[in-house]
């Protein structure tokens, strides 16, 4: 069953594909013809690849524009797509339902001509001409404009960079990263996490008595304050 749905999505996407090449032949036989004068429309070797191109790429839309339709969601920006749609798919089913009437009643009756059924149902075969004349350019704007995947380019992504590292305020000479001071040469190797502990911290004073107290806290990334308690405790102890 699901081979048969990919089959069937195939299908679709293909006659829509297709039906470009067919109306364009369409649309350059019925220029000829109408230029030259030469009255091919009524000759079987114009007839029959005409009909082809009617059946395939009008009529074989028929269930690829109202699979189109279920699968597009009403929403904005895709309204004007599916009243476009909408209106095609609605002619389609017009077209079809008259043609399996006439086909039907040609059946019925035992007529060969699918004029003269036509005529016997009371439909107007002007106004099923324009009706079919408006039809085949709506397919081929909707076709065009709405059925077709439209190619974009795939933008190239961008360049990796390495993120900067944030300075330490306060330090004077030459720019250090935190990577460097934390792990220097004669300094106390920091956990991020848990937090330092004060015996740590007091560690850390008596090996460096030549820094600010200011200096201490960025390396450390404590508090200043905490610094001062800690060494007023140390005095007084």
């Amino acid at each position: 069953m699901k081979k048969l749905q990919q089959f069937n999505d195939w299908r679709d996407e293909f006659l829509i594909e297709l039906s470009t090449i067919l109306l364009l032949i369409g649309f350059i036989m019925g220029t000829i013809d109408l230029y030259v004068r030469g009255g091919f429309t009524v000759t079987i070797w114009y007839s029959l690849p005409w009909a082809a191109v009617q059946a395939v790429g009008i009529d074989g839309l028929f269930f690829a524009v109202w699979s189109r339709i279920s699968k597009t969601a009403w929403q904005q920006g895709q309204r004007a797509r599916l009243a476009g749609m909408l209106f095609v798919g609605i002619v389609l089913a017009i077209v079809a339902t008259i043609i399996n009437g006439v086909l039907g009643y040609q059946q019925i009756t035992g007529i060969g001509d699918s004029l003269a059924a036509m005529e016997h149902l009371g439909i107007s075969p002007l106004a099923f001409t324009w009706t079919r004349a408006i039809l085949v350019v709506a397919v081929a704007l909707l076709v065009q404009l709405f059925c077709r995947g439209k190619r974009t380019e795939i933008a190239k992504p961008a360049p990796e960079t390495a993120p900067a590292t944030p300075e330490i305020a306060g330090i004077s000479g030459p720019k250090t990263e935190i990577h460097e001071i934390l792990a220097g040469p004669g300094l106390l190797q920091l956990p991020a996490k848990p937090a330092i502990s004060d015996e740590a911290i007091l560690q850390f004073l008596a090996e460096h008595p030549e820094m600010k107290q200011k200096e201490i806290a960025l390396r450390l990334a404590i508090s200043e304050s905490r610094i001062s308690r800690l060494k007023k405790r140390e005095m007084s102890a």
